[in-house]
C-alpha cells in the first residue's frame, strides 16, 4: 500500500478537497503499525467500550444488525464484506449506537466532548456544490436561514 500511494499523482491543489479511501487505509495503517493491534482491536478499545457501543465493530455485521438491501432492479442483496480498507469501508454500526455516541460528545462533561468541535475544523469548500464544506470526517450543509447540518 505504501508503495503504490508514494507513486500517486496529486488530483487537486493542496486545501482543496477531494475524498480519497486511501487517506483512511494509510490512517488504519499507520494506527495498527504504531499500536501493534489491529483496527479492530482499536476501534473496540477506543470507541465501543468507551461510549458502550455494543452493536458497532468492524467487519461483517450480525444479523441482527444488517439493513436488507436492494439493487436498482428491486432484488434483494447480500450485505458487502470487505476484507481491505476497514478504515473508510468496514466499520459497521445502528443508529442506536450512532445516537447514543453523539448524545455522549453532546455532554459537556464526557472526557470526549472536546472532539466533537476540534472535528468540525478547518472547513473546506466541497468544489461543485454551493453550500457544502467538509471538516475533518463531517460534511457540513450550511443553509442561509438555518444552523448547519452535519
Amino acid at each position: 500500500l505504501m508503495l503504490h500511494v508514494a507513486q500517486l499523482t496529486p488530483q487537486s491543489p493542496p486545501g482543496q478537497y477531494l475524498y480519497s479511501h486511501y487517506n483512511y487505509a494509510l490512517l488504519e495503517f499507520i494506527l495498527e503499525s504504531v499500536a501493534e493491534r489491529s483496527f479492530s482491536e482499536l476501534v473496540r478499545e477506543n470507541i465501543t467500550e468507551i461510549f458502550a457501543m455494543t452493536n458497532t465493530g468492524v467487519g461483517t455485521p450480525p444479523p441482527h444488525c444488517r439493513v436488507i438491501g436492494y439493487n436498482r432492479a428491486g432484488q434483494t442483496v447480500d450485505p458487502w464484506s470487505f476484507t481491505s480498507f476497514a478504515g473508510s469501508e468496514g466499520i459497521y454500526s445502528c443508529p442506536t449506537d450512532l445516537g447514543h455516541f453523539m448524545q455522549k460528545l453532546l455532554e459537556e462533561d464526557h472526557p470526549y466532548a472536546h472532539l466533537l468541535d476540534s472535528s468540525l475544523l478547518p472547513q473546506v469548500k466541497i468544489a461543485g456544490y454551493k453550500r457544502a464544506y467538509a471538516a475533518n470526517g463531517w460534511h457540513l450543509f450550511k443553509h442561509k436561514r438555518s444552523e448547519p447540518v452535519y
